[in-house]
């Protein structure tokens, strides 16, 4: 073998030597690198209720059809509103809850509850999920501006008795939000009713159990993937809307 032909194999093993290591060094650190950072799960946030927003009266309808306008400066206490539908499945999971905290905050709160299904759908559901709460159907125009167009369900939120949104979360109480509500009311949740029917979930369910109403859907529609058939969330970032984790 001549020398010329043991340098240029020489030259080959080093360089196949070489590739290898630069190749499992790529690999380690992009192990690595997935390890240490994990890719962002970001949402884009559907706007609703804000606290400050005026709010004097709710107008809409009671379940017998007959019209309403609830007065919540003259409550005596503050309001708690949820905000439902009956095709919302975390809704009907977050229920429990909310009968536990209408028990728990008696002479401190007023509890009611505010559909966004006709009267007769309302009325099937409050029969069939047992709910002993004063339920209101077809809010008035200056609520769906409060509420922001009720984008999203289910929402609670604390009306004082000036008038004013105190406070307001969307989504069913799952952690972390379930400590922050009970610290807030002073109150301790049962937890969501996992035997609940989900109802239909065509309806984006967001983060937290937040659903999105169709109307939501329709308006960000580029901006949300197609939801699974069993209704599991798909991150996505929504044009235009500030971003959330």
């Amino acid at each position: 073998m001549s020398v010329r032909t043991f340098g240029i194999r020489g030259d080959l093993v080093f360089l196949l030597l070489l590739l290898a290591g630069s190749l499992s060094a790529n690999v380690w650190l992009s192990r690595r690198t997935v390890q240490a950072a994990p890719p962002m799960r970001v949402v884009g946030r559907i706007p609703g209720p804000e606290p400050g927003t005026e709010l004097p009266v709710l107008d809409a309808v009671n379940l017998d059809g007959s019209s309403n306008s609830y007065d919540f400066r003259t409550a005596g206490v503050p309001t708690i509103v949820f905000v439902l539908r009956k095709d919302c499945g975390w809704c009907s999971r977050n229920l429990r809850n909310v009968k536990a905290i209408a028990a728990q905050t008696k002479g401190r709160f007023r509890v009611v509850a505010l559909s966004l299904d006709s009267a007769p759908e309302a009325r099937q559901y409050v029969k069939q999920r047992q709910i002993d709460l004063p339920m209101y159907v077809q809010p008035g125009d200056a609520a769906r501006v409060a509420f922001k167009g009720f984008q999203s369900t289910p929402q609670t939120v604390v009306i004082n008795t000036a008038g004013r949104i105190e406070k307001a979360w969307t989504g069913a109480f799952l952690p972390p939000l379930d400590e922050e509500v009970s610290s807030y009311f002073t109150v301790k949740l049962p937890g969501l009713d996992t035997d609940a029917a989900p109802g239909r979930v065509g309806d984006c369910e967001g983060p937290n159990g937040g659903g999105f109403s169709a109307g939501a859907i329709a308006q960000f529609k580029e901006g949300f993937k197609r939801c699974e058939a069993d209704g599991k969330w798909e991150p996505v970032t929504i044009p235009g809307l500030p971003a959330g984790q």
